[in-house]
């Protein structure tokens, strides 16, 4: 096949508006060197430090699965999946491919902004997308369900909701656990981001007052030692609405677009107005005081960051000529404010129906998933994005398996007072338990004398000294001379079949201790132990135990057994599965266990 005729097959493919045996006009983007927040975002997710994040701001095809699920499943090829990055509170908004599914229970009102191709109501409003819902009822509640994930990741969330005089205040519960009580009264009108918290599922219910949210952002992430495993990625958000216009996004308040973006640091904004702005209000001049309002607010709230404004081609039902007009006011909007800009009008053609006939769009308006994906391989092209540069292909990289156990000297003493303990295993390493992103607990061993000597820091917040109640704290040690922990089903799947021992201590505020003994996952008698418990100043407790060897099946010239250490900070029945370690069946466990992750084989010198 000759030269000439490739390129008539590709511009028929393509739908792109020129002539058999010209070359396709793809121009660029101009402005590009403003643009230094995304190569160094793309070249942090290339070191896997932190994800690539885009916030995409528009109309109905951005709000659509279009154009922005085909830019976050290519990137997230790339980088991995971190998940669809925020979901809108509101049955009124699209559904995302992939995203969190809601229930609503009681008496909601969905609300949009705009609802069709009128002016907007007065600011201040907040939603990032115009899509929120409210409630004054006491029974209402809605239900996040998060996609489940393979390999124990978790998601991160943060919720978003409005602050204001008049506002009330509503509970987050994951499973039966009030994690927080949210109050959303405040002496002026604002946009409010929650802190963040771990879950697979939660619940917002127990509503006093009228209740107005707008939504969350999330991503995934696996943690082992206070790391997350998964770092990296790709977010893309999608902040687009059916009529929309630039005079509709302008209004938005500039503190909620201060909020959100310090929760969500974006390496990218994306501007795609026009077409609405074209065929329903064809005012160019309304059109770049809405684009310069909206434009001016982003780089308020996010300073540094780059701004990429897109143009639109003509959608079949505006008037001959508007698409070069309204391109021609988003170029110069793009110059006056130092951002960049991209005439995808040029590269699809003065109209959009050739585009239709191809498969790209339905209507000569919506792109679709043909449409959406060609428009982001042009784009990401265009931003210097080379998908062949293996730089880029962070999901091919695999860290080494790790085999074995985590190896633990401990040193062997002559017996000891209860009062030495701490002096003695002062310089003696440290096993630590973690409570996803915290520290939860340092412990310390050594066997002396006949004892498993223990001293440990553990850090709960509800452990306070003068505090009647204790209750649901304790530090487990799990003893093996085989295998892992008590009820480790991958030992078992593996055909370990080590006897288990777990000793569970129950601090009390008086600085005493109870305990209870477990065989494989059974209940056996407790051992007589001797312990001391000291309340640490910014709560949690300082533990020091001296454990009868006896118990754990050692004697005093045992040289090598697997421990591991774990502690519980949360309550149990009702706490989230973040917190719980997973066995091969996939089931949460039900308690709140903080785990070191890693059982260590010990040896005694």
């Amino acid at each position: 096949m000759q030269s000439g005729a490739l390129v008539i097959l590709l511009c028929l493919c393509c739908g792109l508006a020129v002539a058999a045996g010209e070359d396709i006009l793809m121009p660029p983007i101009s402005g590009l060197d403003t643009l230094a927040s995304w190569r160094a975002g793309v070249a942090q997710a290339d070191a896997r430090t932190k994800p690539l994040t885009i916030a995409c701001f528009g109309d109905s095809n951005t709000e659509a699965p279009t154009y922005t699920v085909a830019l976050r499943e290519l990137l997230q090829g790339c980088y991995g999946d971190r998940g669809t990055g925020y979901f809108t509170f509101s049955s009124a908004r699209s559904a995302i491919p992939r995203g969190p599914e809601a229930k609503y229970e009681g008496n909601w009102q969905y609300l949009a902004e705009p609802t069709g191709p009128q002016e907007p109501c007065p600011p201040p409003y907040y939603a990032m997308d115009g899509y929120w819902c409210s409630s004054e009822d006491a029974k209402a509640a809605l239900s996040v369900q998060f996609p489940a994930v393979p390999g124990n990741a978790v998601h991160r969330v943060r919720l978003h909701y409005q602050v204001g005089p008049g506002l009330g205040a509503f509970s987050l519960f994951i499973g039966n656990w009030e994690r927080a009580r949210i109050d959303c009264a405040a002496d002026k009108p604002g946009y409010a981001v929650s802190e963040p918290f771990y879950a697979e599922q939660f619940k917002i219910t127990h509503l006093t007052g009228k209740v107005i949210l707008f939504g969350c952002d999330f991503d995934r992430r696996k943690l082992a030692k206070g790391e997350n495993q998964l770092a990296g990625g790709a977010l893309v958000y999608a902040f687009g609405h059916g009529w929309g216009m630039a005079r509709h996004r302008a209004p938005t308040d500039a503190q909620a677009f201060s909020a959100f973006f310090a929760a969500t640091k974006p390496d990218l904004v994306t501007i795609l107005f026009g077409t609405n702005d074209m065929h329903n209000d064809g005012r160019p001049a309304m059109y770049r005081q809405a684009m310069t309002e909206l434009v001016t607010k982003i780089q308020r709230a996010a300073p540094g960051v780059g701004i990429l404004i897109i143009t639109c081609p003509e959608a079949g039902q505006t008037r001959e000529g508007a698409a070069e007009e309204f391109a021609a006011v988003a170029k110069a909007v793009a110059a006056a404010n130092q951002c960049a800009c991209w005439d995808w009008r040029v590269v699809m053609g003065p109209h959009s129906r050739p585009a239709e006939q191809q498969g790209w769009m339905a209507d000569s308006l919506h792109y679709g998933p043909v449409g959406g994906s060609a428009f982001v391989h042009l784009l990401l092209r265009q931003l210097g994005f080379d998908l062949n540069d293996p730089r880029h292909w962070t999901t091919l990289r695999h860290a080494p398996e790790t085999s074995g156990h985590q190896q633990l000297t401990v040193v062997r003493l002559k017996a000891l007072d209860l009062a030495n303990v701490a002096t003695a295993l002062k310089n003696e390493p440290t096993h630590t338990c973690w409570s996803l992103e915290r520290k939860a607990a340092d412990t310390q061993f050594a066997v002396a004398g006949n004892a498993l000597t223990v001293h440990a820091c553990v850090y709960d917040q509800r452990c306070l000294a003068g505090r009647d109640n204790w209750n649901g704290s304790n530090l487990d040690v799990y003893v093996s001379k085989v295998g892992s922990y008590a009820g480790d089903e991958q030992e078992k799947f593996h055909g370990h079949h080590g006897i288990v021992r777990q000793l569970v201590i129950m601090p009390n505020p008086d600085g005493t201790v109870k305990v209870s003994g477990h065989d494989c996952g059974q209940d056996i008698p407790a051992p007589a132990i001797t312990a001391r418990v000291t309340p640490l100043p910014a709560g949690g407790y300082e533990l020091s135990a001296l454990i009868p060897l006896s118990f754990f099946l050692l004697d005093e010239t045992t040289a090598q057994f697997y421990l591991e250490s774990a502690v519980v900070v949360a309550p149990g029945p009702g706490a989230p599965p973040a917190f719980c370690r997973l066995f091969q069946s996939q089931h949460p466990d039900n308690g709140a266990f903080c785990d070191n992750t890693q059982v260590a084989l010990v040896t005694v010198k």
